[in-house]
């Protein structure tokens, strides 16, 4: 039995955030070393919450320039007399100090880059664009992007007439910026034009709307609709399409059209955990569903290891990332190799790694997986 501290792991400033937080003793010196970007926010609001996650990618994002200034903030709940006294009465306000005694002020919540280009002007640095390009589909290639049986593919169905669907190209450029290849997600446009009957077929009727067609899971066989049917006609030009491939049905998306929203959605269903600055959260490799699992394979393992590494393995199929699925099935199987004590170490080992935030940015995913999956059989012990 071990006890493990966690406040770490639940921390906004976990996973290589190079955020200060300031108190009344230490905002006069912190703002007096270099220019500072402080945010002023009450913890306990929703909408401070949302705004910290771009406050806290800006800094990560700009940490490698902590010699031009450097990032703190101020939970006003806990400190009011010290927002009072910098006039920060609305939350959350993000200030930009220059280190010869003027400020500036942001007080709207936005996009990363909007947030990103804000600093930068403030500091006469190049501005920085994290948003990647959509690639725009046709009639010739949505069927192979839509059923790729090993790709989570996101489809935008918009229309050059519709009001909304610029600031929507905008955000989903925003998402499709946070991903990496390993995540195993592609964006893709559809204009709808010129093809109303191609977006109807997949069950597009409205514009903008936003569908994700999920991968089948790692090693699944399954057929897949025909690109053509018996005739040689294209199949959607004869038939209508299932929403489906390999038996998982399509979704279409329903929330805020932001890119945080987006990602929040995506990361539910693809087992992501980017943040919208293209970095991992604090939770990357945790999947609640199998919580459970690994638990009970902590449990067992050491009386019947063959049996509770196959029951565990079995509840793997859940995971439609390759390299997430890779990450559950090494730190398994290590477990069973080197048994409880080295588990216990090795987790004390990356745990203090990681608070140090003494790791490079290409390990700090690796680690962090790795050690969340450990603390998900070590959390009830």
């Amino acid at each position: 039995m071990i006890l493990i501290s966690f406040s770490f792991i639940f921390s906004p400033l976990c996973c290589f955030s190079p955020i200060t937080s300031l108190t009344d003793s230490s905002f006069q010196e912190f703002c007096g070393q270099s220019d500072a970007v402080i945010m002023f926010c009450n913890s306990t609001q929703t909408k401070c919450k949302l705004a910290f996650q771009l406050f806290r990618a800006s800094a990560r994002v700009y940490s490698r320039l902590d010699d031009l200034f450097r990032f703190g903030e101020v939970d006003c709940g806990k400190y009011p007399s010290l927002c009072k006294s910098h006039n920060a009465t609305k939350f959350p306000t993000t200030r930009y100090y220059h280190k010869n005694g003027t400020r500036s002020t942001f007080t709207k919540l936005q996009e990363l880059d909007v947030y990103l280009n804000w600093i930068a002007n403030q500091s006469s640095i190049p501005q920085t664009n994290l948003s990647k390009e959509l690639q725009v589909l046709t009639v010739d290639n949505i069927f192979d992007f839509v059923y790729d049986p090993t790709k989570n593919s996101l489809v935008a169905f918009v229309s050059d007439t519709c009001r909304y669907c610029a600031d929507l190209k905008i955000h989903l450029a925003q998402a499709n910026g946070a991903y990496l290849p390993e995540d195993n997600i592609q964006f893709a446009l559809f204009e709808k034009d010129n093809w109303e009957e191609v977006s109807d077929k997949f069950h597009a009727f409205g514009v903008p709307q936003v569908i994700l067609f999920p991968a089948a899971s790692p090693g699944t066989e399954c057929e897949i609709p025909p690109k053509y049917d018996e005739n040689g006609t294209i199949y959607w030009k004869s038939k209508m399409i299932l929403p489906n491939k390999c038996g998982v049905y399509s979704e279409t998306y329903g929330g805020d059209r932001t890119s945080i929203s987006f990602i929040r959605w995506l990361n539910q269903r693809i087992f992501s955990y980017r943040s919208v600055d293209g970095l991992i959260d604090e939770e990357a490799g945790i999947i609640d569903s199998l919580k459970e699992p690994m638990r009970k394979f902590y449990e067992t393992f050491s009386e019947t290891p063959i049996e509770s590494y196959k029951s565990v393995k079995m509840s793997l199929h859940r995971i439609k990332i390759p390299s997430l699925h890779e990450y559950y099935i090494r730190v398994i199987e290590d477990v069973l190799e080197r048994g409880q004590d080295w588990l216990e170490y090795e987790y004390d080992r990356l745990h203090s790694i990681l608070e140090t935030n003494n790791v490079n940015l290409e390990r700090l995913e690796a680690l962090t997986v790795r050690h969340n999956l450990m603390r998900m059989m070590l959390e009830d012990f």
